[in-house]
């Protein structure tokens, strides 16, 4: 898979760096992330910490593997 940026830019970060945008698959994963959140959290009260956080680390591989589904999609065309 490329590394292709989401918002290209060719600005300086802080320390002097070149810094070149926030990756495509970064920012799918928030994208599908965000969604998937905002479903748990609707259910979160119910749950046992230990329950939540098996949860939060499955959402997170979940929204890479969206991601990657995504950037596949975009790149057929």
């Amino acid at each position: 898979m490329n590394n292709k940026k989401a918002y290209p830019s060719q600005e300086l970060d802080f320390n002097g760096n070149l810094n070149l945008g926030m990756d495509l698959r970064d920012y799918f994963a928030a994208k599908a992330m965000q969604s998937m959140l905002n479903a748990f959290y609707n259910d979160e009260a119910k749950e046992s910490p230990d329950e939540i956080l098996k949860k939060m680390k499955l959402i997170s591989k979940n929204a890479y593997w969206f991601a990657d589904k995504m950037i596949n999609e975009r790149d057929k065309k």
